[in-house]
């Protein structure tokens, strides 16, 4: 199911890593409007489904500079993505000023400005918008912790 989203919106991704992926694009409208239709489409997928065997996605997209070795992708911009997924309320998105500020008006979205936040390894405050997910858990300051093995964390990047 989300592969061919991913090949629609011309995602690509950089990795695997455990319950997570990174995914990068080379458009932040991309991103976002990938990042909507993987939540949507794997809520109605498992809409008869107990909440306990539900699969459920957090995701954080930022747009910034990257180091690339090899086919990976390290650095700042991965860093703040990484830090907007573990934000993120299950079953949304969160998306980062900078990311924010290249597709306002792209999309029409129901995006909410979910605060500055402060996150580690990083000197300055992130702005954070949220887009506004029905399902999606509320709270942005902190959401749950991870206790579902079925949660599953995705990583997007923009470039």
């Amino acid at each position: 199911m989300i592969d061919p989203l991913l090949n629609e919106h011309k995602g690509r991704v950089v990795k695997l890593m455990g319950d997570g992926a990174l995914v990068e694009f080379h458009s932040v409208v991309d991103a976002v409007a990938c990042a909507v239709a993987i939540q949507t489409s794997v809520a109605a997928h498992q809409i008869e489904a107990p909440a306990e065997r539900r699969v459920v996605f957090r995701i954080g997209i930022n747009l910034g500079d990257v180091v690339v070795e090899g086919d990976d992708l390290f650095g700042d911009g991965v860093n703040v993505a990484a830090r907007l997924e573990q934000l993120c309320p299950p079953g949304g998105v969160l998306i980062s000023g900078t990311a924010y500020d290249h597709m306002k008006g792209k999309l029409s979205l129901p995006i909410d400005f979910a605060g500055a936040q402060k996150v580690k390894n990083i000197a300055e405050p992130v702005r954070t918008y949220s887009v506004r997910m029905q399902g999606a858990m509320r709270g942005f300051e902190k959401s749950p912790p991870r206790s579902s093995p079925q949660e599953r964390a995705a990583v997007v990047r923009a470039t």
